[in-house]
């Protein structure tokens, strides 16, 4: 939900948190567990992006986006094939 929030594909947020596209698709699908200085790469991206996370009591979360974000259009490059569809 925040990578797409953010309009980035799975290779850009890897590239912006030192992982690899394969390491992010497989923590998305709950294939692997990801490591605590991962977890907190990953926060303080969210965190400087706009979007926060809330731990509730029962174990669920609430999650803040700051509004600029949200009114901000998400822009993709073209692929190699001419393509503009978001990936």
């Amino acid at each position: 939900m925040t990578r797409a929030l953010s309009g980035w594909s799975q290779t850009e947020l890897a590239r912006r948190v030192g992982l690899t596209q394969r390491c992010v698709h497989q923590l998305e699908r709950g294939d692997t567990e990801p490591r605590r200085a991962t977890v907190r790469v990953v926060e303080l991206l969210w965190h400087e992006q706009g979007i926060q996370f809330e731990g509730l009591a029962d174990g669920g979360f609430r999650v803040s986006v700051r509004s600029q974000l949200l009114t901000c259009p998400v822009t993709t490059p073209a692929t190699s094939h001419n393509s503009t569809h978001a990936h």
